[in-house]
């Protein structure tokens, strides 16, 4: 080959590799993370602070954690993948989205990166119930007599937690016996004398009251 051949690709070759070098918008494979088009830095655009979270979680106990990548001169960068990940999965899973699934109570982080860089941002998670209570304390009935007893429902900040769904039981249940009228409250009806426990359960959470059941009994003589 000529040295005039060389020499035109040399010259090719050299422009070529100055415009890589000069233009920040190169694209295609090879350059989406090369030193040529390097990304800047990863920036959280909209971090998911927290998350209420049920027992067991619903579908619905997400946040959106959003990320974006800039070049070297600071511009978006919109021709990169973002990837997210979780400090602890067990706690909270996020997918390519950037959507956060709560699992359970707790603190996790979520990284998102890309060609090098990233950026993380702290998720908290906190139950949806942080207590729960049962009205009465205690009361007192005759066999076959009842009395309602109702369930009810605290978040962490100590306000109520509205449409809770709570589950009744008493022991024994020969002394009292549960008919559940709605949601938050049942009807205890007096079986055998004693004390019984009646139990409201809700998200894992459960509160106690008793009651106590006095025999019915009728004094001979006093009829008129």
């Amino acid at each position: 080959m000529k040295k005039s051949a060389f020499a035109g690709l040399a010259a090719v070759s050299l422009a070529l590799g100055l415009a890589a070098c000069d233009d920040n918008n190169v694209t295609g494979t090879g350059f989406i993370c090369d030193v040529t088009n390097p990304v800047g830095s990863v920036f959280i655009t909209q971090p998911g602070s927290r998350i209420v979270v049920h027992s067991p979680a619903l579908g619905t106990d997400t946040t959106i954690v959003a990320a974006m990548a800039t070049d070297r001169f600071g511009g978006t960068r919109t021709d990169v993948t973002i990837g997210f990940s979780s400090s602890d999965t067990t706690i909270a899973t996020v997918d390519a989205a950037g959507i956060v699934r709560a699992k359970k109570p707790g603190v996790v982080t979520i990284k998102a990166s890309t060609c090098g860089e990233s950026a993380k941002t702290t998720v908290t998670i906190v139950a949806n119930l942080a207590r729960i209570t049962v009205t009465p304390g205690s009361d007192t009935v005759l066999t076959g007599d009842s009395v309602v007893y109702t369930a009810h429902a605290f978040g962490a900040d100590n306000s109520a937690v509205p449409g809770t769904k709570f589950v009744f039981a008493a022991s024994p249940s020969g002394t009292a016996v549960v008919h559940q009228t709605s949601d938050s409250t049942a009807t205890i009806v007096g079986g055998t004398a004693g004390t019984a426990t009646v139990t409201a359960t809700a998200e894992g959470l459960t509160s106690n009251s008793t009651v106590l059941v006095l025999a019915r009994v009728f004094l001979a003589g006093n009829a008129v």
